[in-house]
């Protein structure tokens, strides 16, 4: 997982520029993975190279850096210089995770150091602000969301997209959700192999509708929504997907466990 620290000389942001070793495309997330040609500050990607090495960039110096969260899980980038994680600031009612970090494996990231990429999951949609000032932000402090043991980052891109030799899938599909059983909070994937009108609702046990999660038409490939019950009492509900595409539909149903 990587980043760009700075700004370059030439303010090339191309992943071929940067990145030249590269042997794959350099993808981002956003519910989904994307491939990105054109790279930013701020946002964290993965990348594969043939080998450990260290890459130089002669970059102008980013000290502070506002970004814009969503629900769910981010994969950001860091800044010129080392930031503690306890130093990332907030706005108010947002609540952000521990910092991931990978290498073979997923682990808590205690430096978020020049370069490298990392996931923090959010209760909502908002702003932080890494900073390597010591200068107090006018942002709240960050207040940790508590993520269980068995809960981490999503998988590396390749175990979604390299593997398929495609960034699309091959079928419609609806997975798990996980974590199952759930509180409050749990993420829905599924695959859409062709541009398709899509709804996605969340049933309880008398067939009402209690949250419509998915409902418009989305382009092809691997999809992720968050879904949080926090508003819901415990107990079984159901999710289902509905899509259509070129004269094909898919619908699939499958239950998931709310625990207060």
């Amino acid at each position: 997982m990587v980043s760009v620290p700075g700004i370059p000389a030439d303010s090339n942001y191309s992943k071929s520029a940067l990145f030249p070793t590269a042997t794959s495309s350099a993808f981002t997330f956003a519910d989904a993975y994307f491939v990105e040609n054109t790279l930013r500050n701020g946002v964290g990607y993965w990348m594969k190279f043939p080998s450990t090495q260290t890459i130089t960039m002669d970059n102008g110096r980013v000290a502070v850096e506002s970004l814009t969260v969503a629900a769910g899980w981010n994969m950001i980038g860091t800044l010129s210089d080392p930031v503690p994680s306890g130093r990332v600031a907030c706005e108010s009612l947002l609540t952000i995770s521990n910092f991931y970090g990978y290498n073979r494996g997923y682990s808590i990231c205690d430096t978020l150091l020049p370069g490298r990429g990392y996931w923090v999951k959010a209760n909502r949609s908002g702003q932080i602000i890494i900073s390597s000032s010591t200068t107090t932000s006018s942002m709240k402090k960050q207040t940790r969301m508590s993520v269980s043991m068995d809960e981490i980052p999503p998988p590396p891109p390749e175990s979604e997209v390299y593997n398929t030799n495609s960034i699309i899938p091959s079928e419609f599909s609806l997975e798990q959700n996980y974590p199952n059983p759930f509180n409050p909070s749990t993420d829905i994937r599924y695959q859409l192999p062709l541009e398709s009108r899509v709804t996605l609702k969340i049933y309880n046990t008398l067939g009402q509708v209690v949250a419509t999660l998915v409902d418009g038409v989305q382009e092809a490939g691997f999809k992720s929504v968050s879904f949080d019950a926090s508003h819901l009492a415990s107990g079984l509900y159901f999710y289902r997907i509905d899509a259509y595409a070129d004269g094909k539909s898919f619908t699939d149903l499958k239950k998931m466990l709310l625990m207060k």
